[in-house]
Protein backbone atom coordinates (compact mmCIF):
# COMPACT_ATOMS: atom_id res chain seq x y z
CA UNK A 1 0.00 0.00 0.00
CA UNK A 2 2.91 2.22 1.02
CA UNK A 3 4.38 1.37 -2.51
CA UNK A 4 0.73 2.39 -4.28
CA UNK A 5 1.03 5.55 -2.49
CA UNK A 6 4.46 6.08 -3.27
CA UNK A 7 3.85 5.90 -6.50
CA UNK A 8 0.45 7.88 -6.83
CA UNK A 9 2.34 11.08 -5.03
CA UNK A 10 5.45 10.56 -7.71
CA UNK A 11 3.65 10.67 -10.79
CA UNK A 12 1.69 13.79 -9.50
CA UNK A 13 4.94 15.14 -8.36
CA UNK A 14 6.25 14.46 -12.12
CA UNK A 15 2.67 16.73 -13.31
CA UNK A 16 3.24 19.11 -10.62
CA UNK A 17 -0.64 18.48 -9.12
CA UNK A 18 0.45 18.08 -4.98
CA UNK A 19 -0.78 20.30 -2.80
CA UNK A 20 1.70 21.40 0.40
CA UNK A 21 0.28 18.67 2.14
CA UNK A 22 0.97 15.67 -0.31
CA UNK A 23 4.37 17.21 -1.31
CA UNK A 24 5.57 17.04 2.68
CA UNK A 25 4.14 13.49 2.40
CA UNK A 26 5.86 12.50 -0.84
CA UNK A 27 8.91 13.92 0.81
CA UNK A 28 8.83 11.89 4.10
CA UNK A 29 8.36 8.42 2.10
CA UNK A 30 11.03 9.46 -0.18
CA UNK A 31 13.24 9.99 3.43
CA UNK A 32 12.04 6.54 4.44
CA UNK A 33 12.32 4.88 1.36
CA UNK A 34 15.30 5.72 -0.48
CA UNK A 35 15.67 3.51 -2.82
CA UNK A 36 12.46 4.76 -4.61
CA UNK A 37 14.46 7.77 -5.65
CA UNK A 38 15.54 6.63 -8.87
CA UNK A 39 12.00 5.38 -10.14
CA UNK A 40 10.34 9.11 -8.75
CA UNK A 41 13.32 10.95 -10.56
CA UNK A 42 11.65 9.04 -13.84
CA UNK A 43 8.23 9.67 -13.69
CA UNK A 44 9.70 13.63 -13.83
CA UNK A 45 11.78 12.83 -17.27
CA UNK A 46 8.70 10.67 -18.75
CA UNK A 47 6.56 14.02 -17.77
CA UNK A 48 9.26 16.19 -19.18
CA UNK A 49 9.23 14.01 -22.70
CA UNK A 50 5.71 13.39 -22.92
CA UNK A 51 5.21 17.33 -22.90
CA UNK A 52 8.11 18.17 -25.43
CA UNK A 53 6.50 15.23 -28.11
CA UNK A 54 3.09 17.25 -27.53
CA UNK A 55 4.45 21.33 -27.76
CA UNK A 56 4.43 22.39 -30.95
CA UNK A 57 7.62 22.92 -33.38
CA UNK A 58 8.96 26.86 -33.45
CA UNK A 59 11.13 27.82 -35.86
CA UNK A 60 14.15 29.93 -34.79
CA UNK A 61 14.26 33.15 -36.11
CA UNK A 62 16.15 33.55 -39.30
CA UNK A 63 19.28 35.84 -38.19
CA UNK A 64 19.78 33.18 -35.20
CA UNK A 65 22.35 31.15 -36.81
CA UNK A 66 24.41 34.15 -37.88
CA UNK A 67 24.31 35.59 -34.62
CA UNK A 68 25.57 32.44 -33.06
CA UNK A 69 28.24 32.26 -35.46
CA UNK A 70 29.58 35.84 -35.09
CA UNK A 71 30.30 34.94 -31.48
CA UNK A 72 32.65 31.92 -31.90
CA UNK A 73 35.82 31.91 -32.50
CA UNK A 74 37.24 33.08 -35.84
CA UNK A 75 39.55 29.27 -35.96
CA UNK A 76 38.08 26.66 -37.99
CA UNK A 77 36.77 24.49 -34.81
CA UNK A 78 35.51 21.69 -37.41
CA UNK A 79 39.19 20.79 -38.71
CA UNK A 80 40.17 18.37 -36.11
CA UNK A 81 36.56 17.51 -35.19
CA UNK A 82 34.64 16.49 -37.73
CA UNK A 83 30.60 16.82 -37.81
CA UNK A 84 28.74 14.64 -35.33
CA UNK A 85 25.20 13.46 -36.73
CA UNK A 86 22.35 14.39 -34.03
CA UNK A 87 20.98 11.44 -32.02
CA UNK A 88 17.51 10.69 -33.33
CA UNK A 89 14.64 11.25 -30.69
CA UNK A 90 14.01 7.53 -30.84
CA UNK A 91 17.51 6.29 -30.21
CA UNK A 92 17.85 8.89 -27.55
CA UNK A 93 14.61 7.24 -25.95
CA UNK A 94 16.22 3.53 -26.25
CA UNK A 95 19.52 4.50 -24.59
CA UNK A 96 17.92 6.65 -21.70
CA UNK A 97 14.99 4.09 -20.99
CA UNK A 98 16.11 0.48 -21.95
CA UNK A 99 18.47 0.57 -18.94
CA UNK A 100 16.10 1.49 -16.99
CA UNK A 101 13.37 -0.99 -17.89
CA UNK A 102 15.70 -3.92 -18.58
CA UNK A 103 14.84 -5.63 -15.12
CA UNK A 104 11.43 -5.50 -15.63
CA UNK A 105 11.60 -6.94 -19.16
CA UNK A 106 10.15 -10.38 -19.73
CA UNK A 107 11.00 -10.73 -23.24
CA UNK A 108 13.05 -13.64 -24.44
CA UNK A 109 16.62 -13.19 -24.68
CA UNK A 110 16.98 -13.06 -28.18
CA UNK A 111 14.04 -10.13 -28.63
CA UNK A 112 16.27 -8.40 -25.75
CA UNK A 113 19.49 -8.77 -27.37
CA UNK A 114 17.63 -7.86 -31.25
CA UNK A 115 16.21 -4.35 -29.12
CA UNK A 116 19.70 -3.50 -27.47
CA UNK A 117 21.72 -3.98 -31.05
CA UNK A 118 23.40 -6.97 -31.22
CA UNK A 119 23.37 -9.49 -33.29
CA UNK A 120 22.52 -7.38 -36.56
CA UNK A 121 25.12 -8.05 -38.95
CA UNK A 122 23.90 -9.71 -42.24
CA UNK A 123 24.89 -13.12 -42.89
CA UNK A 124 25.26 -14.21 -46.59
CA UNK A 125 24.82 -17.41 -48.05
CA UNK A 126 26.50 -18.88 -51.48
CA UNK A 127 24.70 -21.18 -52.30
CA UNK A 128 26.45 -22.22 -55.62
CA UNK A 129 29.26 -23.62 -53.02
CA UNK A 130 27.14 -25.84 -51.01
CA UNK A 131 26.86 -29.01 -51.90
CA UNK A 132 23.52 -30.73 -52.85
CA UNK A 133 22.02 -33.55 -50.33
CA UNK A 134 20.59 -36.61 -50.68
CA UNK A 135 16.84 -36.98 -49.31
CA UNK A 136 16.72 -40.39 -49.97
CA UNK A 137 14.35 -40.23 -53.03
CA UNK A 138 15.93 -40.76 -56.45
CA UNK A 139 16.13 -37.69 -58.66
CA UNK A 140 15.28 -35.43 -55.45
CA UNK A 141 17.90 -33.72 -54.05
CA UNK A 142 18.68 -30.52 -51.94
CA UNK A 143 20.71 -27.64 -50.65
CA UNK A 144 19.78 -26.38 -46.48
CA UNK A 145 20.37 -22.46 -46.91
CA UNK A 146 18.89 -21.75 -43.52
CA UNK A 147 18.13 -24.24 -40.06
CA UNK A 148 16.33 -21.99 -37.28
CA UNK A 149 14.96 -23.74 -34.07
CA UNK A 150 11.29 -22.74 -35.49
CA UNK A 151 11.73 -23.33 -39.93
CA UNK A 152 14.23 -24.45 -42.49
CA UNK A 153 14.76 -23.06 -46.07
CA UNK A 154 15.68 -25.25 -48.81
CA UNK A 155 16.74 -25.43 -52.26
CA UNK A 156 15.67 -28.14 -54.37
CA UNK A 157 16.18 -30.15 -57.20
CA UNK A 158 14.09 -32.34 -59.35
CA UNK A 159 15.87 -34.07 -62.13
CA UNK A 160 13.54 -34.88 -65.34
CA UNK A 161 11.01 -37.61 -64.96
CA UNK A 162 11.77 -37.78 -61.51
CA UNK A 163 8.91 -37.85 -58.75
CA UNK A 164 8.15 -37.14 -54.54
CA UNK A 165 5.90 -39.53 -53.08
CA UNK A 166 3.16 -38.45 -51.80
CA UNK A 167 3.25 -37.29 -48.15
CA UNK A 168 1.90 -35.46 -44.76
CA UNK A 169 2.99 -31.74 -43.58
CA UNK A 170 3.38 -31.69 -39.71
CA UNK A 171 4.02 -27.95 -40.38
CA UNK A 172 3.72 -25.63 -43.04
CA UNK A 173 5.23 -26.09 -46.33
CA UNK A 174 6.01 -23.14 -48.96
CA UNK A 175 6.93 -23.66 -52.56
CA UNK A 176 8.19 -21.00 -54.96
CA UNK A 177 9.09 -22.60 -58.25
CA UNK A 178 12.74 -20.98 -59.91
CA UNK A 179 13.20 -23.13 -63.19
CA UNK A 180 11.13 -26.07 -64.86
CA UNK A 181 7.85 -27.52 -63.98
CA UNK A 182 6.21 -29.97 -61.45
CA UNK A 183 3.34 -31.34 -61.95
CA UNK A 184 0.59 -31.87 -58.70
CA UNK A 185 -2.21 -31.33 -56.48
CA UNK A 186 -4.41 -31.30 -60.03
CA UNK A 187 -2.06 -28.21 -60.69
CA UNK A 188 1.44 -27.73 -63.15
CA UNK A 189 3.47 -25.08 -61.73
CA UNK A 190 6.24 -23.30 -63.76
CA UNK A 191 8.77 -20.26 -62.79
CA UNK A 192 7.14 -18.11 -60.90
CA UNK A 193 4.40 -19.85 -59.29
CA UNK A 194 3.91 -20.31 -55.65
CA UNK A 195 2.06 -22.97 -53.67
CA UNK A 196 1.15 -22.96 -49.86
CA UNK A 197 0.14 -26.27 -47.54
CA UNK A 198 -1.20 -25.97 -43.98
CA UNK A 199 0.04 -27.83 -41.10
CA UNK A 200 -1.64 -31.26 -40.81
CA UNK A 201 -2.68 -31.09 -44.77
CA UNK A 202 -1.73 -33.92 -47.69
CA UNK A 203 0.49 -33.47 -50.30
CA UNK A 204 0.64 -35.49 -53.42
CA UNK A 205 2.50 -36.98 -55.53
CA UNK A 206 4.96 -34.31 -57.57
CA UNK A 207 5.86 -35.06 -60.79
CA UNK A 208 8.44 -32.73 -62.76
CA UNK A 209 8.83 -34.23 -66.70
CA UNK A 210 11.57 -31.59 -67.76
CA UNK A 211 13.62 -31.26 -64.13
CA UNK A 212 12.66 -28.11 -62.08
CA UNK A 213 14.44 -26.32 -59.26
CA UNK A 214 12.40 -24.45 -56.44
CA UNK A 215 12.72 -22.32 -53.04
CA UNK A 216 11.17 -24.31 -50.02
CA UNK A 217 10.52 -22.83 -46.19
CA UNK A 218 9.46 -25.37 -44.20
CA UNK A 219 8.07 -24.75 -40.45
CA UNK A 220 9.13 -27.33 -37.68
CA UNK A 221 6.30 -28.50 -35.03
CA UNK A 222 6.69 -27.39 -31.58
CA UNK A 223 8.34 -29.98 -29.90
CA UNK A 224 6.31 -32.16 -27.91
CA UNK A 225 5.93 -31.48 -24.11
CA UNK A 226 8.59 -32.78 -21.57
CA UNK A 227 6.99 -35.05 -19.12
CA UNK A 228 7.81 -35.36 -15.52
CA UNK A 229 9.50 -38.35 -14.52
CA UNK A 230 8.24 -39.50 -10.86
CA UNK A 231 10.74 -41.17 -8.98
CA UNK A 232 9.37 -44.11 -6.37
CA UNK A 233 11.34 -44.07 -3.00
Amino acid sequence: MICKTLEQLAIGNALGTLNADERAQFERLLAAYPGQKAESAAYIDTAAMMALAASPRVAPPEDLKARLLSNLPKQDLLEDHPPVEPKSFSAWLKSRYFGLLRPFLTLPESVKAQLEGIDKTPRFTDPEQMPWMPTGVPGFRKKLIRDEETFRIELVQVDAGASIPDHDHAGTEDIYLLSGHLQTQGRLLGPGDFMHFAPGSHHDEAFSMDGCHALMIISKPPPPPKIAKMEMA
